[in-house]
């Protein structure tokens, strides 16, 4: 990475920083400057605006959340062993970098400015399917039961991802490790599992 790529990324994560304890409104162009320790104008050299600015934290979450499912999906793992990496996955962006997953974690509460141009829905639902496909890949090879919702499984998994990363920020503890994401995922697999399954060796 060079100093140009250094310089945007570390203007990014401080006002990520920013952005998730002061909101946007609150939030100036000026103090994302200071605290990043460039000028002013070396900030709108790189984006116009505090809008384009917010935008572009965003698509870099989605970027590091994108680069780790595609490594998940090219594995030839069982469905259940695929969840435990993306839970773990998640975890891992969270701790590598906690100034823009917090920030993420806000606006995926709905913490989102009045126009901000990036549709969550749209940008989120590549993520969602992808999920999806693991789960009903498993339901197709015979680990997990065919008489129960997907969605509902989904929901229920990013429920309980959400809440360690809310205990995680609000609460500074950290169960963000891979023995949490087997019983997390354990847990929730237990409701859906077959029991007749047998793993292929």
């Amino acid at each position: 990475m060079n100093d140009e790529q250094n310089t945007k990324e570390r203007i990014l994560k401080t006002a990520a920083e920013i952005f998730a304890e002061h909101g946007f409104e609150q939030t100036s162009m000026r103090v994302i400057a200071e605290k990043s320790n460039v000028t002013k104008p070396a900030v709108y050299y790189y984006f116009p605006d505090k809008k384009h600015l917010f935008e572009e934290i965003i698509k870099l979450a989605l970027v590091h959340a994108s680069a780790n499912l595609k490594m998940i999906d090219a594995s030839s793992k069982p469905a259940v062993e695929k969840l435990y990496d993306v839970v773990m996955a998640r975890f891992g962006e969270i701790l590598d970098h906690p100034e823009i997953a917090r920030f993420t974690f806000n606006v995926m509460s709905g913490n989102i400015p009045f126009g901000i141009s990036v549709d969550l829905l749209t940008e989120l639902k590549p993520h969602m399917d992808f999920l999806y496909k693991i789960i009903e890949n498993g339901r197709k090879n015979g680990e997990f039961r065919s008489d129960f919702d997907i969605q509902s499984f989904m929901f229920c998994l990013f429920g309980a991802i959400n809440t360690y990363i809310m205990r995680f920020f609000r609460l500074n503890i950290n169960e963000l490790n891979l023995q949490r994401a087997k019983l997390l995922v354990d847990t929730l697999v237990e409701g859906i599992a077959n029991r007749d399954y047998v793993k292929e060796s």
